[in-house]
């Protein structure tokens, strides 16, 4: 018998759910499949099975390094490559992987790394990692470490080298973690380790980003600093280490620290755009708009350069490049109200993903804003089959409801509405935008008295104050506080209703102004017309880009001195891109007498005026309320 080119190995339980979708994907291409079972008591072992007969059983002794060694020592191919059952291969990668290994001489300590690609839940982004998945088979290569186990050479340093090769991974999606206990599992083994003191600074750093993922920040920060402390600088895990540091503090609002962490560790690296895209985020969480804007330009520019190069586009992720990047290129150029220049960059973003919901409802967004609907109906038809596509049509007709796009959601929902694809919240909305009372009435009667969702009581509540609906109030009876507020605004509209209702009343009141329902917009603003509700609804009309109403609201907050900080600082800074420099200068210089603590107002101050004088005035008026600002260099150039 000939000896395969590759043996994949893999140890496994309880891992019914998934094990087949891995096996079915690798089995037509893959010679020998090795599975090492550590004790499940589902139909894991069943399945295994009926894809190799090389099924063998290891009782689990907390350390994943023992689990792949066993099945290492059944491995017969001139390779191994590793993989756990909730990943997947698709025909491309596997043809691609053969290649590779086929043209390879072996070597005895050469390891190779292969791109696993973490598959997120939701909109969020996917996330890239090379990971060490292959090695020549005879030559003492084993995994060591209980935990985050590496394959390593028995004698000598091994040489890493990369596959152009993809694998999926779906193991850390929310439901997987919480069905598998995942977390709790995997904090047992490292508290033995710490107990046996065989943690090293590459534990500290993979113990801080467990706690990242179960969302214990506090407690996975000191982790991570004695790893960056500690650890070998020029190894990979070290990389990751830092941008998992950075991605910390500024998540926990410690920009400043970000910014030292990236500039003693990672900023070597900024020939590389995923690095310069983590710089441009400090930068603008510091509030450096127009050199993170800069920067991040730069890095998208670099990134189809060294592409066109066939060189390495990502130092530790292509997910900052390529996803994080374009949208916080959009996002900047949405606040400078340069619309056509954010459409690219978000278009970019739908094209890698066509269900990407929240980048498809921002072009969408941004559309609307520069052509009319009948050509805005046509490009998503072109270009996305969205009026042909079954599950596009759903999603754009779903979008156009959510940013109240009448035409659109004519167009998309008419025939579609009472599909399973639309929830009650959607139809209510649709309803109330065509104004058509029948069609709520229509869906009410389709669902039991209280089976109402949030979103969907507040639908109804904003119908009974556009259409003096009475006979919807029951519908509310399980929404107390929402019941009597309609009750009293349409039974007794002479009384005013209560002050602690005034969160809901906000609510209705963007719903309301979306719908161009004027009457009952203006009744209920009358009732609560408080800086605190004037001030939500400037900063929802500065995001829905409805500009005009924004600065005519923050004219009367100005009047009564009570526009809150956030509305001041976007007001300046629209006013200032809009070239009304003086107006601009004025309100940094009120809200700063105003709130003399908000460092935020005096960078974009000093980063919008071009006098020296000045922009030394308020570099020195920030250093005395926040001296730690001297150790960012920005402020002085």
């Amino acid at each position: 018998m000939s000896t395969p080119l590759i043996s994949v190995c893999m140890i496994v339980k309880d891992e019914e759910a998934v094990l087949e979708r891995c096996l079915r994907s690798i089995s037509e291409h893959i010679e020998e499949i090795i599975i090492v079972d550590t004790g499940s008591t589902d139909a894991t072992k069943s399945i295994a099975l009926k894809y190799t007969d090389k099924v063998y059983d290891f009782k689990w002794i907390n350390d994943f390094s023992a689990a792949r060694n066993e099945a290492l020592k059944y491995a017969t191919g001139k390779f191994i490559v590793v993989l756990d059952a909730d990943e997947y291969m698709d025909e491309t990668n596997l043809t691609i992987l053969k290649q590779q290994l086929e043209a390879t001489t072996p070597q005895a300590n050469t390891i190779y790394a292969l791109t696993v690609v973490n598959v997120a839940d939701g909109n969020k982004p996917s996330t890239e990692d090379p990971i060490l998945r292959a090695f020549a088979n005879g030559f003492g290569i084993r995994y060591v470490r209980p935990i985050h186990e590496q394959p390593a050479p028995v004698r000598g340093n091994s040489s890493l080298s990369y596959l152009p090769v993809r694998i999926m991974h779906s193991g850390y999606t929310e439901a997987t973690v919480i069905a598998k206990n995942k977390h709790e599992r995997n904090l047992n083994i490292f508290h033995t380790m710490q107990e046996e003191k065989q943690f090293s600074p590459y534990d500290e750093c993979m113990l801080g980003r467990q706690l990242l993922m179960m969302g214990r920040k506090e407690e996975a920060l000191p982790h991570l600093l004695r790893g960056l402390r500690e650890g070998n600088e020029n190894a990979e895990w070290y990389r990751h280490n830092v941008v998992s540091t950075i991605e910390l503090y500024v998540s926990l609002n410690r920009f400043i620290e970000a910014y030292e962490v990236y500039q003693q560790s990672l900023r070597r690296y900024r020939d590389y755009p995923d690095v310069q895209c983590i710089y441009a985020v400090i930068l603008q969480q510091l509030g450096f708009w127009d050199k993170a804007k800069e920067t991040f330009e730069q890095a998208n520019a670099l990134a189809e350069e060294r592409a066109t190069q066939g060189l390495t586009v990502a130092l530790y992720s292509t997910e900052f490049v390529f996803q994080r990047s374009l949208w916080q290129l959009a996002t900047i150029y949405e606040r400078e109200q340069r619309y056509a220049e954010a459409v690219p960059c978000v278009l970019k973003l739908v094209q890698a993903n066509p269900r990407d919901v929240q980048a498809f409802a921002k072009l969408i967004e941004l559309l609307a804003l520069l052509d009319k609907p009948a050509n805005i109906i046509r490009f998503l038809n072109r270009q996305f089959q969205a009026d042909s596509d079954e599950y596009n049509q759903a999603m754009v007709g779903k979008i156009s409801l959510s940013l109240y796009q009448y035409e659109l959601a004519a167009y998309y929902c008419e025939r579609t509405l009472w599909g399973s694809a639309y929830s009650t919240g959607d139809r209510l909305r649709y309803g109330l935008l065509m104004k058509r009372p029948e069609i709520v009435e229509q869906v009410l009667t389709l669902i039991p008295e209280d089976e109402l969702d949030n979103v969907a009581a507040t639908l109804v509540a904003t119908g009974i104050l556009c259409w003096n609906r009475q006979d919807w109030l029951p519908r509310l009876y399980s929404y107390t506080d929402l019941y009597e507020l309609i009750r009293t605004l349409t039974a007794e509209p002479q009384i005013s209703p209560p002050e602690e209702k005034e969160q809901l009343a906000i609510t209705l009141l963007k719903e309301l102004y979306m719908l161009r329902q004027w009457d009952a917009y203006e009744l209920l603003l009358g009732h609560y017309d408080s800086a605190r509700t004037v001030n939500a609804l400037v900063g929802f009309f500065f995001t829905k880009h409805e500009l005009s109403t924004a600065t005519q609201y923050c004219q009367h907050l100005l009047d009564n001195e009570t526009l809150n900080v956030s509305n001041y600082a976007t007001l300046a800074f629209n006013q200032h891109k809009q070239g009304y420099t003086d107006d601009a200068v004025a309100l940094w210089e009120q809200a700063i007498d105003r709130f003399p603590t908000e460092t935020s107002l005096y960078i974009a101050y000093m980063t919008a005026t071009n006098d020296i004088e000045t922009r030394r005035a308020v570099r020195q008026a920030l250093l005395a309320i926040a001296p730690e600002y001297e150790r960012v260099r920005l402020i002085y150039e």
